[in-house]
């Protein structure tokens, strides 16, 4: 492979920039152009300048990592310079002049996976690492990193290829081996069939810390809905008056609150208007109601409870909603028995008085959301997997049912051959996940997501 440089920091004016070099080339490339009083050895930092042709250009440190002890298995130079703008295009642009040339995004770790130094799921958690939006998706994307997922997958991988070895070996020697080796094969493939269902055992709460929890805020007109987007916006995103009405369209924003990612709508107050443009607004609000995780039922409880209200709860008392009890600092013409007696409803649990103004009942319902979504029950001990990754769960679950249609098979006497089928398809499922066997258009998307440098 040609020799690749690319910027490993952001292009802005800074106290350093890092500009990184791998491939055949790298030592060539950087004995012509950086000179110092001392020998550039591996696993060294050493003091000098880029310098070409009589010119200088900066003063730098530069550091060698050689193949294949290095991030992408390939000789690797990294020159820490000066953070300006000016001064480390002039050093990319020369090193490009000598030979090597921009690298593509996710490049470098694209090789690693190539050389063999990181599998798939490292890879991406890699990337989920860079993106990550909360500590609980950063606690996911370091714990894949350190290889829990690639060490499970690599022993279930290695039962299946005992399989189908004793499955070749039933057909070559049917008579004297097929109880003995039937009975094994049946036990291995219950086996595998539990550690899958172990590792997809968080699979919905993954997904939910790595694309936020669609939230749907609802409730009638000045009920305190906007404010309540502002709040967890920490900026003022939504119009707040003492009119009627004034959200009419759906806003979203996505927040962390608290370490959980709520996808926020806010919408128009319901209820019945004679308005065309808020009617429109009031139909959006309803239909974002059922493509929503969480409902949001804000309720300004310095006004006495009315058919509105229930008519409201009537709409989403099938969905995950949580009761907010808005304006507690005020004097309350609603308690929670009010709410829980004219809505029916025999648990308290998710009816909470906040206040958006005095910043009241928050923490409350940080935790109801973690309890109700079973965000606290997640394991992050160094053995635990909660996968975020949706390729990875389609995988698993395809490699499950394939497992689990292979000892239907045995059940139902089906030949062994009928039965390594949906063996192997399990195994090219598994392999799938760690790129043992994936295609190229799926690497090539995968590290399409990475940053330049990286």
């Amino acid at each position: 492979m040609n020799t690749i440089v690319g910027l490993s920091t952001t292009l802005s004016n800074s106290a350093i920039n890092i500009i990184r070099i791998s491939g055949e080339d790298s030592i060539s490339i950087i004995n012509k152009i950086f000179k110092s009083k001392f020998t550039l050895n591996p696993n060294e930092i050493r003091y000098g300048f880029i310098q070409y042709e009589n010119e200088l250009y900066d003063e730098v440190l530069v550091s060698f990592m050689r193949a294949p002890k290095s991030y992408t298995g390939e000789d690797v130079i990294e020159i820490n310079c000066h953070g300006g703008k000016l001064v480390t295009m002039k050093i990319l642009n020369l090193i490009v002049s000598l030979g090597a040339r921009l690298a593509e995004a996710g490049e470098f770790t694209k090789r690693a996976f190539l050389n063999g130094k990181i599998d798939l799921t490292k890879a991406e958690a890699i990337i989920d690492m860079i993106n990550a939006r909360s500590e609980l998706e950063l606690k996911c994307a370091i714990n894949q990193s350190t290889g829990n997922l690639h060490n499970r997958l690599n022993l279930i991988k290695e039962d299946i290829i005992d399989i189908l070895s004793k499955i070749e070996v039933i057909v070559d020697f049917e008579d004297e081996v097929e109880d003995v080796y039937k009975d094994d094969i049946k036990d291995t493939l219950i086996s595998i069939t539990s550690s899958i269902s172990d590792i997809l055992k968080y699979k919905d709460q993954g997904m939910l810390i790595k694309d936020g929890i669609s939230t749907c805020i609802v409730g009638k007109p000045n009920a305190g809905k906007s404010s309540l987007l502002n709040y967890l916006c920490k900026k003022n995103k939504a119009i707040v008056t003492d009119i009627p009405g004034t959200t009419r369209d759906i806003i979203e924003e996505c927040v962390n609150f608290g370490g959980i990612i709520l996808n926020l709508f806010d919408t128009a107050g319901i209820r019945e208007s004679s308005d065309i443009v808020e009617s429109i607004g009031i139909d959006m609000a309803k239909n974002q109601i059922n493509d929503s995780e969480l409902i949001l039922f804000v309720m300004d409880s310095s006004r006495p409870l009315d058919e509105d209200d229930i008519e409201i709860y009537d709409l989403i008392k099938d969905r995950r909603v949580i009761i907010l009890l808005n304006k507690c600092d005020s004097d309350q013409l609603i308690s929670l028995h009010d709410v829980s007696e004219r809505f029916k409803l025999s648990d308290k649990s998710n009816i909470i008085s906040l206040s958006v103004k005095e910043d009241i009942g928050f923490d409350k319902l940080r935790e109801l959301i973690n309890n109700m979504f079973k965000l606290g029950d997640l394991d992050f001990t160094q053995d635990s997997i909660i996968l975020t990754n949706a390729r990875h769960i389609e995988a698993l679950i395809n490699a499950k049912e394939y497992i689990y249609n292979s000892v239907k098979s045995l059940d139902l006497s089906m030949p062994l051959d009928i039965v390594s089928i949906d063996v192997r398809n399990a195994l090219k499922y598994i392999m799938n996940i760690t790129g043992e066997d994936v295609t190229e258009s799926i690497i090539d998307n995968i590290f399409s997501k990475f940053c330049i440098g990286k």
